[in-house]
């Protein structure tokens, strides 16, 4: 028996849950969007787990044969290309090192209708189109793709742990997902506001748990914790941060 999850994030506490109700199940997370199913498959372990809670980011295992797969330098927002390969393998980080991540292959969308937010989203590089997810990542050594967070949410800069991708602790989601590890049931939200790096807490937590968050969440950098009832998720998974309706709902308490 097989299980294939994924359309939002899967994180490792689901994947326990999952592998607790389904011992003898084998049990695979899948990463893509609309543009380009899948991009990435994981099978989950402890060890990766492990790695998240630290703030590497959340595992989203091996690239599929049908796609190709780079991390370039975090330009997003910017127009790229068109670009000869030359100029586009100087953009690429190496592996350990943290940036966007692009895709190309014959399941991947090479424009939208009209052309309408193409040059945003599309690289072409000698007639072959990559599609920039607006999503940052970093490889490991094994080849596995680990995700950090939108491009667009990107922190204030402070240092990652030792062992991790100098920029991951700069990006929203791999802070996010490591405190999910340390607090399960609470979600959390990391964002720049007004200047600071800000976590919100969706839950009305005892002062006792305020102080435990607050001091985990030090250690990646969050200088401010604010408690909501609830944090906006988007509507079409229910499942993401709307990191836009959060700053509304910020400035109007």
């Amino acid at each position: 028996q097989r299980i294939y999850t994924g359309g939002a994030p899967v994180f490792p506490d689901l994947l326990r849950r999952l592998r607790t109700a389904l011992p003898d199940a084998e049990i695979h997370s899948v990463f893509g969007s609309t543009e380009a199913e899948p991009i990435a498959h994981h099978y989950p372990d402890e060890a990766a787990a492990a790695l998240t809670g630290k703030g590497a980011g959340l595992c989203a295992g091996v690239p599929v044969a049908e796609i190709s797969l780079r991390i370039l330098r975090d330009h997003w927002g910017t127009p790229l290309g068109p670009l000869d390969s030359a100029a586009f393998d100087e953009l690429e980080q190496t592996a350990g090192q943290a940036g966007e991540i692009v895709v190309s292959g014959d399941h991947v969308l090479p424009g939208y209708l009209g052309g309408l937010g193409d040059r945003e989203t599309k690289i072409h590089v000698d007639g072959k189109v990559w599609h920039r997810t607006g999503d940052a990542g970093w490889l490991d050594a094994h080849g596995r793709v680990w995700l950090l967070g939108r491009c667009s949410e990107k922190l204030p800069a402070f240092p990652a742990a030792d062992g991790l991708p100098a920029e991951a602790f700069r990006y929203p989601f791999a802070i996010e997902c490591a405190l999910r590890e340390r607090f399960p049931g609470i979600r959390m939200a990391a964002l720049e506001w007004k200047g600071e790096r800000l976590l919100v807490v969706g839950k009305i937590v005892s002062e006792e748990e305020h102080g435990e968050i607050s001091g985990a969440a030090g250690a990646f950098g969050m200088q401010r914790i604010v408690n909501l009832p609830q944090l906006p998720l988007d509507r079409r998974h229910n499942a993401k941060i709307d990191y836009p309706a959060l700053r509304k709902l910020l400035e109007n308490r």
